[in-house]
């Protein structure tokens, strides 16, 4: 049996990885595929935890201890290497440009292939570099967009995800998933769920939270959002209700609102 080399937890994606020093037999590098590890670079396995999955790990593979890591996502490195793609493959299809335009720039415009000359076996051989660099061009040339559409991605994602409103919407998914462990007795869930928490609510508080933590919102105070001051017809259990100007109202979540304006206040000001 191969034992792994090295097993850690990351708590902040929520994955398993896993080392080996040697290439996996291919029953067990099925068996690992099975479970859903995808395979990275340098030997790596990862996948999203689930109990089943570190059971594999320690029955199959051997390991004793799983190391919980707090390592955050290296942003930078990310979008800097999805940037190298882009701009390599930017370089590539230039160079196909430039091959295509050089061929070209050889056959007089508008010469047609004259069949059965002796110039027809180099015409034909041209066309076919014209064709396959042309395709190579657009190819290249996709790869690049694509790249750089996941640069940004890459970068938007990253931002949002450390925003007050983003890491407690995500507290909030964590703790129903966790009464739902807890009410069907999914003791390890629970644990983990509770792990996770522990680490949200720790980036929740340093990141100072939401203005409306520690407010009280009543219907009749206003609320600044959008850049401009709504009033309040409704409080629900995750956003407001304001007024639409019209038949229906709109809803603002609260990682939206800005700032909480008693109407007490709203009252003076407009007096």
């Amino acid at each position: 049996m191969i034992h792994a080399t090295d097993a850690t937890y990351n708590v902040v994606n929520d994955r398993l990885f896993v080392t080996f020093d040697e290439r996996l037999p291919e029953d067990e590098y099925q068996a690992i595929k099975a479970a859903g590890f995808q395979w990275w670079p340098r030997g790596v396995f990862t996948a999203t935890w689930t109990p089943q999955r570190e059971d594999l790990l320690r029955e199959r593979f051997g390991v004793t201890d799983i190391e919980v890591l707090e390592d955050e996502d290296d942003v930078e490195s990310r979008v800097a290497r999805y940037a190298d793609h882009a701009d390599n493959a930017h370089e590539r299809s230039e160079r196909h440009s430039a091959r295509v335009k050089s061929i070209c720039d050889g056959i007089p415009f508008g010469q047609p292939i004259l069949v059965g000359h002796h110039s027809e076996g180099r015409a034909r051989a041209d066309q076919k570099r014209i064709e396959n660099g042309m395709h190579a061009w657009v190819e290249e040339h996709r790869k690049s967009e694509y790249w750089q559409d996941r640069a940004a991605s890459a970068a938007k994602r990253a931002k949002r995800r450390e925003q007050p409103g983003a890491i407690k919407r995500r507290i909030e998914r964590l703790e129903a998933e966790r009464r739902k462990m807890e009410k069907i007795g999914a003791a390890r869930w629970t644990a983990h769920l509770d792990l996770r928490l522990t680490y949200e609510r720790a980036l929740y508080e340093e990141s100072g939270g939401l203005p409306t933590d520690n407010l009280t919102i009543r219907p009749g105070d206003y609320v600044v959002t959008r850049g401009r001051m709504e009033k309040v017809v409704k409080v629900n259990r995750k956003t407001v209700s304001v007024s639409s100007g019209y038949s229906w109202l709109d809803k603002l979540p609260f990682d939206e609102i800005k700032q909480v304006i008693p109407q007490e206040e709203a009252a003076e000001v407009s007096a």
